[in-house]
């Protein structure tokens, strides 16, 4: 069973507000409310507006462009592969109106001098264009403050140690309102669901490369010495408090070394799927030995009677959706038919040796509809499936199968990747500064139509943390007839 560590690193200066906001919260107020609906935001940059409440405001300092590299060459090249590759070209009703403007500005903007830095930034922001999730690659590189907060109804709140955000607000951050800073995110980020755009609301607010593009930070000789003065409010009480940067931005960590490993728990067979891949043979399969090792004991076991299942897929990144078919294939239960929108590029045929000997039409779409009615439960097997925030790709599209495919229930989080989908990663190299990226070459439709296609809500919904404990519990009342 895996186990969570979490990094939290409090302020001295605000223990004692925190002290007073979390332990004064009611009974009421321990369990967080459903993220909210999308809000609409700026698509612009807001100008930085000034601090009241500090004296010194930090100087925004221009980078060097002196004896910059070109970037030109790579632009044009980025832009020409993904055109080329990416099937939502060939998606009318997908490619946003405002594609070419974002383009042409930023090759235009690749064109003048800039920094390694800046060009990843430019990237970011062309991909916005997109509408893919897939592509949200973070030019990471710098570190993030050590305060914990979260980004709930478009604002910031400080949060407890058990996580759960308080009555305290930020306000600014190095002098930026957050609402400034927010804006900036929307400007260089594309959120497939409301989930996604508060994760990264929360997370890049803390990032020390989207401060520095804020203007919150210098952008250049941050190091962890440097104090970056935060704002508050507690109600009617405005404090400004000193916060620095750690080593890095902190993620859940999960610590054991297996893709996969399984456990019982009486009669529950409980599979804990780190990552939907084998990481050292990827390139030619997607299955290591224990993943062979667990199907043989999962067919032992319904061989044997058991028929209730977990599929444990909190934080687990995705890979390749062969790991969810197979499984459920020896498990007697049937993939549901996703709709599937394939882009037959040129370097989709490169990239993907299974596909050599393709015969038809090049730089086509070929559709395949959706069909929730494929699914199959001969076994009579019953599947819940935990998610957290962070389950993303191929671990998505097997709780979307087994939601849509009546084959068991989801219990968790929400993700911030949406069920219905951009995918089959494929990479290439920029030829001048060796950038590596990746381009998604088809599209996913869940297979049921009438669902949610931006957001897979699980059946019940409860911290990530205590998913598996009411996983056990639903069972535990399942064969009792509770």
């Amino acid at each position: 069973m895996r186990k969570y560590k979490y990094v939290l690193v409090s302020l001295a200066s605000i223990l004692m507000l925190l002290l007073t906001a979390c332990g004064s919260r009611s009974p009421d107020e321990d369990h967080a409310e459903l993220p909210a609906a999308p809000v609409e935001y700026p698509t612009q940059v807001q100008e930085p507006v000034v601090n009241p409440y500090i004296t010194a405001q930090p100087p925004i300092i221009p980078r060097p462009v002196a004896q910059q590299p070109d970037f030109s060459d790579d632009a044009i090249f980025l832009v020409e592969t993904i055109e080329a590759t990416h099937p939502i070209f060939l998606m009318d009703s997908h490619l946003p109106e405002n594609y070419a403007k974002i383009r042409d500005a930023f090759l235009e903007a690749a064109s003048m001098p800039m920094s390694r830095t800046d060009f990843l930034w430019a990237i970011k922001r062309y991909s916005t264009a997109l509408r893919d999730g897939h592509m949200n690659l973070v030019p990471w590189g710098g570190s993030a403050l050590n305060i914990e907060w979260a980004y709930v109804d478009g604002n910031l709140y400080i949060l407890c140690e058990d996580g759960q955000p308080t009555d305290i607000e930020v306000i600014y951050i190095g002098g930026i309102p957050v609402e400034n800073i927010f804006a900036l995110i929307e400007y260089y980020f594309y959120f497939e669901n409301h989930v996604e755009r508060q994760f990264f609301n929360s997370m890049l607010s803390r990032y020390q490369g989207l401060l520095s593009l804020a203007g919150a930070v210098p952008a250049h000789n941050v190091n962890i010495l440097t104090n970056v003065a935060t704002t508050l409010r507690d109600g009617d009480s405005i404090s400004t408090v000193d916060a620095q940067f750690t080593s890095r931005v902190q993620f859940p960590l999960q610590t054991a070394p297996e893709p996969i490993s399984y456990e019982i728990f009486d009669d529950v067979f409980y599979i804990d799927f780190r990552i939907m891949m084998c990481p050292e043979f990827y390139i030619t399969s997607a299955f290591c030995h224990v993943h062979e090792a667990v199907l043989t004991a999962v067919e032992y076991a319904i061989a044997n009677g058991m028929r209730n299942f977990i599929f444990d897929l909190r934080d687990n990144p995705g890979g390749s959706s062969m790991i969810g078919i197979t499984f459920l294939n020896r498990m007697g239960a049937g993939w549901p038919q996703f709709g599937v929108y394939w882009r037959i590029s040129d370097l989709f045929l490169l990239t993907r040796t299974d596909w050599h000997d393709w015969q038809g039409d090049r730089n086509e779409i070929y559709f395949t509809p959706p069909n929730p009615a494929t699914a199959t439960n001969q076994n009579d097997v019953f599947i819940s499936v935990l998610t957290s925030t962070l389950s993303y790709s191929a671990a998505v599209e097997l709780a979307t199968a087994v939601k849509d495919g009546r084959l068991g229930n989801i219990i968790g989080e929400p993700s911030i990747n949406a069920p219905s989908m951009f995918g089959a990663m494929h990479n290439f190299t920029l030829p001048v500064s060796g950038i590596p990226l990746r381009v998604s070459t088809l599209r996913i439709v869940r297979p049921d139509i009438h669902a949610d296609q931006t957001t897979l809500w699980p059946d019940i919904i409860v911290p990530a943390q205590d998913a598996l404990e009411v996983a056990l519990e639903f069972f535990r009342n399942k064969e009792l007839g509770a």
